[in-house]
C-alpha cells in the first residue's frame, strides 16, 4: 500500500471531487483517478461511489478514512523526526465557516503564505457542528469556528475574538424606522436565514422562542451574500456576525436593528485535538493564527 495513494484517497475523501483534488496536489486528474484505481484493486474493494460528477465514499472507504488519516499522520511525525531543521511544509487541513472564509481569514492566509511559503492550507468548508466533528475524527488539523466558548477535554480552543450578531435589515425597510425594535412588524416580516444548524441562527431562534416570538416566514439561503443582497432588495431581515455586514453598514446599505433581547456575542476560535501530533506546518498555521489582530 503505497503511502502517496493513501494521500491522494485522503484528499479525495475530503473534497469528494477529483478535480479539486488534482488541483490541490498538483497532479493531472488521470494521475488522481489511477492511484485511487490502484488502491482499491490492491484492497479489492470499491472505496467511492462515482455517479457521473457525484462522488461519494463507499462502506469500504468510511472504514478506510481513519486508518489513512493516522497513517499520513505517523509518516509526517517520521518525517519531522529526520528532517527537524526545514522550514516548515505541507498542507494544513482548516475547516470553517463560509463567513469566517470570507470575512475573517484572508488576511490571515496572506500572513501565513508570508511567513510560510511552503505551507498549503486546503479548505474545507461546513457548518460548526460538522467541523468539530472532523476535528474529532482527525479529517481536518484545525477548524475555525463561532461559537459559545469550547470547553471539552478532547479539544483545544483559543479564543481569538469576541464576535456580535446583528439584525440588519434595509435602510427603508419598515423595521428601520423606529428607534426601538418593533416586535409586531418582525414577526410578520420574512428572515432570511443561513441553513438550519448555524450557530447565530440557532442563538436567534433559540432566543425569541424563549420569549414567545414566532417569526411567520424563514427563507434558507446557503450564501451569506446573497442574503445581504436579497435584505438589501428589502426581502425581510437577516441575522449576521458584524464582519459580514461591516462594510455594508458603513456605506448605508444596511442598517442594524436595536437588539432588545439578551446579548448575542459568539467567540470566532481556532480549534485542534487535544491529544493529536501536531506537524510543523500545522503548528506555524497555529502560530500565524495567534499572532494575527483579529478584533
Amino acid at each position: 500500500m503505497e503511502a502517496r495513494h493513501l494521500k491522494t484517497f485522503r484528499v479525495l475523501a475530503d473534497t469528494l471531487s477529483f478535480t479539486k483534488t488534482s488541483l490541490i496536489l498538483d497532479y493531472v486528474q488521470s494521475n488522481v483517478t489511477a492511484q485511487i484505481q490502484a488502491l482499491e484493486r490492491e484492497l479489492g474493494v470499491r472505496l467511492f461511489n462515482r455517479l457521473g460528477k457525484q462522488v461519494s465514499l463507499t462502506d469500504a472507504g468510511e472504514r478506510l478514512l481513519p486508518y489513512a488519516n493516522q497513517i499520513v499522520q505517523l509518516l509526517d511525525e517520521a518525517r519531522h523526526a529526520v528532517s527537524a531543521h526545514q522550514a516548515p511544509q505541507g498542507q494544513v487541513r482548516i475547516g470553517a465557516p463560509e463567513s469566517v472564509c470570507s470575512y475573517r481569514l484572508p488576511s490571515m492566509l496572506q500572513a501565513l503564505r508570508q511567513q510560510h511559503p511552503l505551507v498549503k492550507p486546503v479548505f474545507c468548508p461546513g457548518p460548526v457542528s460538522e467541523l468539530i466533528q472532523r476535528v474529532r475524527r482527525g479529517e481536518l488539523d484545525v477548524a475555525f469556528i463561532l461559537d459559545a466558548p469550547v470547553q471539552v477535554d478532547d479539544l483545544t480552543a483559543c479564543v481569538l475574538t469576541q464576535e456580535p450578531i446583528n439584525l440588519i435589515c434595509s435602510p427603508d425597510h419598515p423595521l428601520a424606522q423606529s428607534a426601538t425594535l418593533d416586535v409586531a412588524t418582525l414577526t410578520k416580516t420574512p428572515l432570511l436565514a443561513t441553513e438550519t444548524g448555524c450557530t447565530y441562527r440557532t442563538l436567534f431562534e433559540q432566543t425569541v422562542a424563549e420569549m414567545g416570538i414566532s417569526i411567520a416566514e424563514t427563507l434558507e439561503y446557503r450564501s451569506v451574500e446573497a442574503i445581504k443582497q436579497c435584505v438589501m432588495a428589502g426581502m425581510g431581515f437577516a441575522v449576521l456576525p458584524h464582519m459580514a455586514i461591516r462594510r455594508e453598514v458603513d456605506q448605508g446599505l444596511l442598517v442594524v436593528l436595536p437588539w432588545e433581547l439578551p446579548p448575542a456575542i459568539l467567540a470566532l476560535q481556532l480549534i485542534w485535538r487535544r491529544d493529536k501530533w501536531l506537524p510543523d506546518a500545522v503548528q506555524a498555521c497555529i502560530a500565524v493564527t495567534k499572532g494575527q489582530v483579529w478584533g
